[in-house]
């Protein structure tokens, strides 16, 4: 099930105000452990920060409740966002935050070709990220493709053929070139699903490129093509109700209108 919504202020003020109480009777004897827990993961999947009542000599990723008294502190905030330059190794290093836990990657893109090599650069760039970046034994994430049915003849349908025909035979196109180039450039060990989808059901079109975790969302406005060094996009995390309902249509494909048959893709990519 989806996870409640959490006022992140009120989490926050109630956990701090906890840690200034200081520790209750017994607590003493489990808190080394579990921070020696904490900082064991840190060394595998760094986190941005851990909230302790106490200083950890030579981990400066620990900060106790005194943090609020000097803001300055870069702990106590999440990093900005910068603007992306628009190439596949500076999308990649943006959106590995969200790869990083992720056990669910789903990459949609209306516009994505997969005969195209600038898109070939960004998918063989964002998915090493997904398996390297965590720690030892965790099991590599499931990963969707999602592309988009001829765009370019939206009110240009031939007359020979339905609309549903004509998107069935992109579909089968786009799949099939899906299937001739996209192993050469996803990671050994991982199987990815491509699939096609048309506008949904209820008039909802599939504009906007994201891309979709598990944990969370970012979108991508204007796409996984890179186009330059010098050209920029902003990448942007989703807010929560912008996020569910994504997650729900792409990852959990609800209402999702999927153009014949998606086909798996198994990556022969060597590291």
């Amino acid at each position: 099930s989806d996870p409640d919504f959490i006022d992140a202020e009120q989490f926050m003020t109630a956990l701090m105000e906890f840690l200034r109480q200081g520790p209750n009777r017994g607590s003493q004897r489990t808190e080394q452990p579990w921070m020696d827990k904490v900082l064991r993961s840190h060394c595998e999947e760094p986190f941005h920060a851990i909230l302790s009542r106490q200083t950890v000599a030579g981990c400066d990723a620990v900060i106790t409740p005194t943090v609020t008294h000097d803001l300055r502190i870069p702990r106590w905030y999440l990093p900005t966002i910068h603007v992306t330059s628009k190439t596949a190794e500076a999308l990649s290093t943006q959106l590995t935050p969200l790869l990083r836990l992720a056990n669910q990657i789903v990459l949609v893109d209306l516009y994505f070709d997969p005969e195209d090599e600038r898109h070939q650069s960004v998918v063989r760039a964002i998915l090493p990220k997904a398996p390297t970046s965590r720690a030892g034994g965790r099991t590599w994430p499931k990963v969707t493709i999602t592309s988009g049915v001829d765009h370019r003849q939206v009110g240009r349908e031939s007359r020979a053929e339905s609309q549903a025909q004509q998107w069935l035979t992109k579909s089968k196109h786009r799949c099939e070139l899906a299937r001739l180039h996209l192993p050469a450039v996803v990671p050994d060990g991982i199987d990815i699903t491509f699939r096609c989808v048309a506008p949904f059901a209820d008039g909802d079109e599939v504009h906007n490129r994201y891309l979709l975790t598990d944990v969370g969302g970012a979108c991508v406005p204007y796409g996984f093509g890179p186009t330059g060094e010098r050209v920029f996009d902003d990448i942007t995390p989703l807010f929560e109700g912008q996020y569910r309902t994504r997650w729900n249509q792409f990852g959990k494909g609800a209402g999702l209108n999927v153009i014949g048959n998606p086909v798996v893709i198994e990556g022969k990519l060597r590291q």
